[in-house]
């Protein structure tokens, strides 16, 4: 089998990711792929694995002329998008996408699926980007066509059914996940003085802290003291490694605490330092690295924002609240409710797809990052309940066990391919 994935996001990377794991897979049943992809999802596809990597580049006329060379030269079976309502998205993708070249695609005669990581190809719509008191950015979606299947990529989208949503749920790794114990041991040793010191796994992906840059909001620059206000009192030190733009976060070397920055990491350096920590902590409550922690066994939080600022200095104790009103100062507006900082808050969760409730958060904790007291109590029995961490173990279980019996995304596709060649067998008969 020879399929292709495209991979047309210029400012994130989860949906690649994702990508690159399948065609990992399918490489091991014999299948050849090749990959379309954004500049800065290129990477991802390099090795012996790939047949063929193709980048798109910023001009409509030249990614026309590299989408029909592709097809012909690698006569695909299959085409995988992750995912394809990001090929209508007015910027930060390659321009490619029309009327003209839709009807191509669904005349080619080659099998099309479509990861859908977010909800985006459930239906049309309109999806708003950035805190409202900054930005009016609005992408508008169309109706992903009926006639491509859309797998849905676990645990991104809950492996459970929920009413409403078309799709197929999906996996793409081998569950549980797992690390040798000699990898896990190396890479705490790079980190940690002591074996049993806490290491803090924390990413920020690109397109938010550019996003946040952009607006001048300065939560990445207070983080680090804010996180270490959440993790004080802990009875063991403290870590918090944070794979970033490399320096994002504010250095904090104390006793007790310490904070460092990485500029980001290839794909398997990246989860082999996740799978090796105590703890994921993230603003971005959509994450898939969120997910794939869990599935390997790493307890996550997913920070959020529930308040605006008058609630929060009402609430907080000294210390916090100097923090935030500081941020204040340095920016106005600089503290609102997120979700998925700094685009999102649940309201625009809930308008993306139906799914987006706290069930559905396939194990995640989602603490409040200004809340105080309550924060740092959860974090601790995170970390040092012995109560707590049998319980988070059983729930981790439950849920890895229930996405690991779902399909294999790679077996979803060759059945699809079986499918398509059975029909076409069908009517050349008839």
């Amino acid at each position: 089998m020879r399929v292709l994935f495209v991979t047309p996001s210029d400012t994130g990377s989860g949906e690649a990711v994702t990508a690159a794991h399948i065609a990992e897979r399918l490489t091991r049943r014999a299948a050849t792929v090749a990959a379309l992809t954004s500049p800065s999802t290129a990477a991802f596809f390099s090795g012996e694995c790939v047949e063929s990597t193709v980048t798109l580049t910023g001009e409509r006329a030249q990614n026309r002329r590299l989408w029909d060379q592709t097809l012909e030269q690698f006569r695909p079976r299959a085409i995988v998008f992750a995912d394809f309502p990001l090929m209508y998205f007015s910027s930060g993708v390659p321009p490619l996408a029309d009327d003209e070249w839709l009807r191509g695609l669904a005349e080619s005669g080659v099998v099309v699926a479509t990861l859908d990581h977010l909800g985006y190809a459930q239906r049309s719509q309109q999806v708003f980007f950035g805190p409202a008191h900054c930005s009016l950015h609005c992408e508008t979606l169309p109706q992903t066509p009926e006639w491509i299947p859309l797998l849905l990529p676990c645990p991104m989208q809950p492996p459970g059914p929920i009413a409403g949503r078309r799709g197929i749920p999906v996996r793409y790794w081998d569950l549980p996940l797992s690390l040798p114990a000699e990898t896990r041991e190396e890479v705490r040793r790079t980190y940690l003085d002591q074996p049993d010191d806490v290491l803090v796994f924390h990413a920020v992906p690109g397109w938010a802290w550019r996003i946040a840059d952009r607006y001048g909001l300065p939560l990445h620059r207070f983080l680090a003291r804010i996180l270490k206000h959440c993790f004080e009192g802990l009875s063991r030190p403290v870590t918090v490694v944070s794979v970033n733009n490399g320096a994002l976060l504010e250095p904090i070397d104390e006793t007790g605490f310490r904070v460092r920055n990485l500029s980001s990491l290839p794909r398997e350096r990246f989860e082999s330092l996740m799978l090796s920590a105590d703890l994921m902590i993230s603003e971005n409550g959509i994450s898939s690295a969120l997910g794939k922690a869990l599935c390997g066994g790493v307890p996550a939080v997913a920070f959020r924002n529930s308040f605006g600022l008058m609630r929060i200095v009402e609430q907080a104790d000294a210390g916090l609240k100097a923090l935030v009103l500081e941020m204040e100062r340095c920016r106005v507006g600089a503290v609102f409710p997120f979700e998925v900082y700094p685009i999102w808050t649940r309201a625009d969760l809930a308008g993306i797809g139906p799914w987006w409730e706290e069930d559905a958060a396939c194990g995640v904790d989602r603490l409040e990052l200004f809340g105080g007291d309550a924060t740092r109590k959860r974090l601790h029995a995170l970390l040092d309940d012995p109560h707590e961490k049998v319980e988070a173990r059983r729930r981790l279980q439950a849920f890895v066990e229930q996405a690991a019996a779902l399909p294999a995304a790679e077996d979803v596709l060759e059945n699809l391919v079986t499918g398509a060649a059975r029909v076409r067998q069908s009517t050349r008969r008839a």
